[in-house]
């Protein structure tokens, strides 16, 4: 017996062989994908590589195994009987199998090698040529900014950060590396990451590719408009820019800010000498100030505008956008930007301590007012020690209308919402940072919009960060109202972006007064998208003590993008987020809803690194809607090129060809069709997911009451489990208070000791889990990694950790460790991580290796005569600042030490 011929077929996931010998059934083979894999594909495809710093061209070696015989689509006469699919082949056998992973057009050098007995009587091979058959395009990664534009106040020195998944991470780094340039139109600075950072500029050290850059450093920037664009490079396929045009062009640059797609530069404001967006300080007087705008309302500085007399102030934001009217300030011409006169762009109007500003009220502005590219900033009180609770923006009686100004930037206060608009109608976008968002007293489940203004397509006009919104039942996302960008955002209400980050559910214990039932208690709900919608990220996103849906989205008018029949997602991103439903108001919504009952196509989308608990999460489904004689053999959906990898699951229900659709069971009876059943054998376009490739390291325990077995995937993925009877699985986490555990919310989703969590991860796009710990080669499922044990806080007199393998990789988080504790490689090529929250005296570390790292990530204090020795080699040492204590460095012989200071 002998392999004659090898190929992959056009989906990208089938291995397609002609065998010589007798027919096989299931049970004929051994693939063994997890441990000791016997049929394994070889390839190659070209990407990028780290080089001295930077990324240059290169390639990534893949191996990709085979996991299981395919079978026949259902027979709808016999449904629940599964055929293999093999068949005769001019005297020989053809056989297809599932590959774990797709093999793209653009691969080369398949090889393929199989261990003996990987089928009945078949011999072992190597070397065997495999054409490449493939269709599938190879995916670009999933991008996006994850910070607000307008970094006004933090000019000279630009925070850049954006956020990368790939289909295809190695360890767990999305990508080989992200440049970043920032320039006026003429002079460009640039950077290279090639390494995950934190971005601890929303307090949330998110993880993702960040940078500073100094604008004023070397050749400074033109002040102006400043445009910022990342170049992300994957291990495995092509660039992604957002500067498709490879010009950096600054035409038209005021009005991009709001751009919807993923490919749009960061906009920026640069403004050295404060003399062309920070010049003009309003400060209101609510109580005592005047409704006559004048000139003399505006100064130059904060101090300024507060030493002008309280009756000459201005009593309201209308009053003092007509003030900067008056002033007739001209902004000129620069950085691609045009002039204009009456210019307000950057206008500070301050809420004094304790004031209330109403809005609605004060003198309309005349026309011909301008603020086209930077916001007008509505802010709390600068020299107020907590301006976010003692400075109120609140709607009036009367609607908010005339003051022309159309970007607003609210910082540091309360909007109190919820009697008629707040802004004004003018008003097309709405950034927020630092702000508390709830509904006036006596309007606290109203819905009234802040503006009325609806967003026009392609863009968005909303923008929160360091936001609680609750309180009010206005929805984050519905009607004028469309966030692009929410980070660091504690909601009671539903909303979107197209990046959702680091967010936090409040729940309706906490909130009694959110308003509305049902599907309002869920955190997201994507509204109807639109061709440029892409690379929708959902990340580090808490959504535990929620009665409804985590994320629903929803399809049926979106945009068929090129090469789809479907309205169609790419690149949707659900990574690292714990959702948690609860038995209180709980309305019978699965936590993840998407492409259920719906026509649509997706593809090259992750969910990777998440805890769903407490109830099912029904995505990528082969379900489309049948009305007709027509669809119930027509309409399909299509998923493919998909990565599906670490997460937990309570129920993750699957639903193709085997599903008996109550529908299509309706139309058959009315048109005398027997069987009479709701199979419909045609649902193949979406099996690459149903039958694993792209998955990983998940495990799904099946602990949902309503869970069956009927939706169970053909099989669940490398190092994977789904368990096979309904009801009996377990999280096996360190307190489970979701639907299937306590039922009250806010459990801990920590891995216990022996949960089928553990050991099934191996990769990913983060390397750290939802509260920051370090991901783990062979690490845990779902958004957390397992909790500490007792040994790894504390280590005993004399505990010593060692490796004498050839290479090795330690880490180590110590809470406590005694003297004369100690960590020692042996290797010849050790990687060491230390976290010491407290080393006592005479605590040591010595390195005994020629060429060692040793790098300190959180080193909180170490006290008199804690010490670090280095014996030999060469060293790279790391501190952190703020280490005030005594330290003594110990150098021993021929050694050499650099110093990098981490802020």
């Amino acid at each position: 017996m002998a392999i004659i011929s090898a190929e992959v077929e056009a989906s990208g996931f089938v291995l397609r062989l002609i065998v010589s010998g007798l027919a096989g059934d299931f049970g004929d083979y051994a693939l063994s994908p997890d441990d000791a894999p016997r049929v394994v594909l070889a390839s190659s495809h070209a990407g990028f590589i780290k080089s001295g710093g930077v990324v240059a061209a290169g390639a990534l070696a893949r191996s990709t195994v085979a996991m299981v015989p395919l079978r026949l689509p259902v027979d709808v006469g016999d449904p629940l009987i599964d055929v293999i699919d093999e068949v005769a082949s001019g005297g020989n056998r053809q056989i297809r199998l599932v590959l774990a992973d797709h093999i793209y057009a653009s691969d080369t050098a398949l090889s393929l090698a199989v261990l003996a007995g990987w089928r009945t009587g078949e011999a072992a091979a190597s070397g065997i040529s495999v054409t490449n058959s493939s269709t599938l395009v190879a995916p670009i990664p999933a991008m996006r900014w994850v910070v607000q534009p307008f970094q006004l106040d933090a000019a000279p020195v630009y925070r850049l950060s954006v956020i990368v998944a790939s289909t295809h991470p190695v360890g767990f780094e999305p990508v080989a590396g992200v440049k970043f340039t920032l320039t006026d139109g003429t002079t460009v600075k640039t950077v290279w990451k090639t390494a995950l950072e934190s971005d601890n500029s929303a307090g949330d050290n998110l993880r993702c590719y960040t940078c500073t850059i100094d604008a004023s450093a070397a050749t400074a920037l033109t002040a102006g408009m400043l445009r910022a664009d990342a170049e992300v490079y994957p291990w495995l396929g092509a660039m992604r820019t957002t500067d498709a045009a490879g010009t950096r062009s600054m035409s038209g640059l005021a009005a991009r800010y709001r751009d919807a797609a993923a490919e749009s530069p960061l906009v920026l404001a640069y403004d050295p000498s404060g003399t062309r967006y920070s010049q003009q300080w309003v400060v209101l007087d609510p109580v005592n100030g005047t409704a006559t705008p004048s000139s003399a309302m505006v100064a130059t500085s904060l101090a300024g505008a507060k030493a002008v007399p309280a009756a000459s102030k201005a009593i309201d934001i209308r009053t003092a956008v007509q003030a900067g009217w008056l002033q007739n300030r001209t902004r000129s011409a620069a950085n691609g930007g045009t002039s204009g006169s009456r210019a307000v762009d950057g206008m500070r109007i301050v809420i004094p301590s304790g004031g209330v500003a109403v809005s609605g009220t004060g003198t309309t502005v005349s026309p011909g007012l301008t603020n086209a590219e930077v916001p007008v900033y509505i802010i709390g009180d600068p020299d107020d020690a907590d301006s976010r609770a003692n400075c109120i923006w609140r709607s009036g009686t009367a609607a908010a209308a005339g003051n022309r100004v159309v970007n607003i930037f609210a910082q540091n206060l309360t909007m109190e919402i919820g009697q008629v608009t707040l802004a004004s109608s003018s008003t097309g976008s709405v950034f927020m940072k630092n702000v508390t968002v709830r509904g006036k007293a006596g309007f606290v489940t109203a819905s009234t919009n802040i503006t009325t203004v609806t967003v026009a397509a392609g863009t968005y006009n909303y923008s929160a960060q360091n936001v609680r919104w609750w309180r009010t039942g206005l929805i984050m996302n519905t009607g004028a109202m469309k966030f692009g960008f929410m980070r660091n955002v504690e909601h009671s209400r539903q909303g979107f972006g197209f990046v959702c980050v680091k967010n936090r559910w409040i729940g309706s214990a906490e909130d009694a007064n959110g308003g509305g039932t049902g599907i309002a208690y869920g955190m997201f709900d994507v509204p109807t998208l639109t061709a440029g919608m892409e690379d929708i990220f959902f990340s580090y996103n808490d959504a535990r003590a929620t009665e409804g849906i985590f994320i629903q989205a929803t399809f049926a008018t979106n945009t068929a993008q090129t090469g789809t029949p479907n309205p169609s997602l790419r690149r949707l991103v659900i990574l690292n987020n714990v959702a948690e439903q609860i038995t209180s108001g709980f309305n019978g919504s699965p936590l993840f809803k998407l492409g259920e009952n719906e026509d649509v196509t997706i593809s090259y989308c992750i969910v990777e690194g998440n805890t769903f608990a407490g109830q099912r999460s029904n995505f990528f489904y082969n379900d489309p809607p049948v009305t007709t004689l027509a669809d119930i053999s027509t309409k399909t959906n299509q998923v493919y090129g998909c990565r599906v990898a670490g997460n937990g699951f309570a129920w993750n229900p699957n639903k193709q060809d085997r599903f008996n659709d109550d529908a299509t069971q309706s139309i058959r009876l009315a048109n005398g069709i027997t069987p009479v059943n709701g199979y419909r054998p045609h649902l193949t376009a979406g099996w690459s997911d149903h039958m694993g490739a792209g998955r990983e390291g998940n495990y799904d325990s099946l602990g949902n009451a309503s869970a069956s077995t009927s939706f169970n995937l053909y099989y669940a993925g490398l190092r994977s489990r789904q368990e096979p009877v309904s009801g009996v699985g377990s999280l096996g986490v360190v307190a489970d208070r979701s639907n299937n555990g306590t039922g009250d919310g806010l459990g801990d989703y920590r891995p216990a000791s022996g949960s089928l969590l553990l050991g099934r991860v191996r990769r990913g796009n983060s390397d750290r889990d939802f509260a920051g710990a370090a991901r783990l080669a062979d690490g845990a499922a779902g958004a957390f990694e397992a909790a500490a044990t007792g040994a790894a806080l504390l280590a005993p007199v004399g505990a010593v950790h060692s490796s004498f393998a050839g290479s090795a990789v330690i880490g180590v988080v110590v809470g406590l460790m005694p003297a004369p504790a100690a960590v020692t490689p042996g290797s010849a090529s050790p990687t060491l991580a230390l976290r010491i929250d407290l080393a006592p005296r005479d605590a040591g570390s010595v390195l005994l290796t020629e060429a060692a790292d040793l790098f300190f990530g959180d080193l909180t204090i170490m006290v008199d005569s804690g010490r670090l020795t280095l014996m030999s080699g060469e060293a790279g040492l790391a501190l952190p600042q703020g280490i005030v204590a005594a330290r003594t460095l110990t150098i021993g012989a021929e050694v050499r030490v650099f110093f990098a200071r981490l802020d």
